[in-house]
């Protein structure tokens, strides 16, 4: 580990300070060079990240890529095998959960079965020696703030799965954290209130300006909440940015594909052509991308937007233009205002056109009918080698300059 003992350097060229730096906001998290070893699995891998004072990040993944035992190192439930983490640019890594600024939201949310809502939230004040009359004043102020404050006096038991939520949430923030964690905080509902619970947490964290990092395996979660989405994979961070541009620039194909809405293909460079790349596909199939720089041979994948491909019968387009597939639908699904239309063919296992239900009505295909799905060469964005673990940092205009470790 990096920190040494006490009155000593942390890490080369930085000081104890005894102070944030100036200007400093508190709230900030970075983790630096990162990783977490148990025996001889690895789950985290040398991670870098900045989380900006204020923001709201998820973190993203499939399950066991790491992401929880990233958010249980910064709330200090977990040792760090190697690296740093700083918390308003204070090194926290070995110091004890209470002290690091941080509140945990379990994702069972572990509220005492034997108290009320009021005493649940006002626990940790009590273990305090916070006196009674103020501790209850706090949690009550803070249980109307979560719309929980008619609720006061009823036990965990007596509550909904997001009634209990809300309550976790009053607990968590009744020490003044100046980063909130969260687990998962809404696997456990029903789609309904999850919806419903998103729109208080976004609420609440506009209200309060603080620091939330937000575990969660649902990609839909992060995008309506986060506004720094960090896309996480075999322990390593694969992209790092926000919704729009991790949904709409993938930087890699686990990420197009993992984030959905993306159809990925590959072809093998063949020429350029009036400021396109032509790439020949599998068999006869050819596709035109945006130019880019490399030699002739070089295999590219790209990936296309579901929402941004045509479909039509067989008979109306020509099939060897480029960018053109001809295909046999596999399943068609109906999600409301839009279909997911799921087609078989050489180029891709998976290839799905989504369109509207205005839209379907005026090309309707079945099970079994051959069509042919059509996208523009705009549409088609390049998906480059995984970024290094340098290139995932969120990078700031100004230097670290010194840091107070502890």
């Amino acid at each position: 580990m990096n920190v040494l003992g006490s009155g000593g350097l942390c890490r080369a060229g930085v000081k104890r300070t005894g102070m944030m730096m100036r200007g400093e906001k508190q709230g900030a998290v970075e983790l630096v060079a990162v990783s977490k070893r148990y025996g001889d699995a690895q789950a985290v891998s040398e991670v870098d990240l900045k989380v900006p004072a204020g923001a709201y990040c998820c973190l993203l993944g499939p399950s066991g890529c790491g992401k929880s035992s990233t958010l249980r190192m910064i709330a200090g439930h977990e040792s760090v095998s190697d690296g740093d983490i700083l918390i308003s640019n204070r090194n926290v890594t070995v110091l004890h959960p209470s002290v690091r600024g941080t509140a945990l939201m379990f994702q069972n949310y572990a509220l005492f079965p034997h108290l009320s809502c009021l005493d649940n939230v006002a626990f940790s004040l009590k273990m305090r020696g916070v006196a009674k009359a103020q501790r209850q004043a706090q949690a009550l102020e803070l249980l109307e703030r979560v719309q929980m404050a008619a609720y006061k006096d009823r036990r965990p038991e007596q509550l909904s799965g997001g009634q209990q939520q809300r309550v976790a949430l009053a607990r968590a923030l009744i020490t003044e954290p100046e980063v909130l964690l969260l687990d998962e905080p809404l696997s456990a509902l029903d789609p309904f209130l999850r919806v419903k619970m998103r729109a208080e947490l976004k609420r609440i964290h506009h209200e309060l300006g603080l620091t939330f990092i937000h575990v969660t395996h649902s990609q839909e979660e992060a995008m309506a909440l986060a506004d720094l989405v960090v896309v996480m994979r075999g322990g390593r961070i694969e992209q790092t940015g926000t919704p729009t541009e991790v949904f709409n620039r993938p930087c890699s194909p686990f990420v197009a594909r993992f984030m959905g809405g993306h159809n990925v293909l590959k072809g093998r460079l063949e020429r350029r052509v009036g400021g396109f790349s032509i790439l020949q596909g599998p068999g006869s199939q050819t596709y035109a991308v945006p130019e880019f720089s490399a030699p002739d041979g070089t295999e590219y994948e790209f990936c296309v937007r579901t929402d941004r491909v045509r479909l039509a019968r067989g008979s109306d387009a020509a099939p060897d233009a480029d960018n053109v597939i001809v295909a046999a639908v596999r399943g068609v699904e109906y999600h409301g205002t839009q279909l997911s239309i799921a087609l078989d063919s050489e180029a891709s296992d998976e290839f799905t056109v989504v369109t509207s239900d205005r839209d379907f009505a005026q090309c309707p295909v079945a099970v079994g009918d051959r069509v042919v799905a059509m996208w523009d060469v705009e549409d088609a964005h390049g998906l480059g080698p995984t970024p290094t673990r340098r290139e995932n940092v969120l990078r700031e205009s100004q230097p670290r300059g010194e840091m107070d470790y502890v």
